[in-house]
């Protein structure tokens, strides 16, 4: 089955995996890097989605999806 639309994947398919919710998606902005995450509370985040026009920003292996990055500034 294909399902098209303009939303991102995160907006569609959150709250199926059922159980306790996770926190909302923060967007983060550092670096002149635009980051979604979910806040672990600790002043650390993990990273859900980069938004960059740069795409050597996603080659970086410290801005890959689910790898925790450190909130200033929250």
């Amino acid at each position: 089955m294909v399902h098209w639309t303009p939303l991102d994947e995160v907006a569609v398919f959150s709250g199926l995996e059922g159980g306790d919710a996770e926190q909302p998606l923060v967007e983060v902005c550092q670096n002149g890097l635009t980051m979604l995450v979910h806040p672990l509370g600790d002043g650390t985040g993990r990273l859900e989605k980069l938004v960059s026009p740069k795409p050597a920003d996603f080659c970086n292996p410290k801005l890959q999806p689910g790898s925790i990055v450190i909130l200033t500034g929250l």
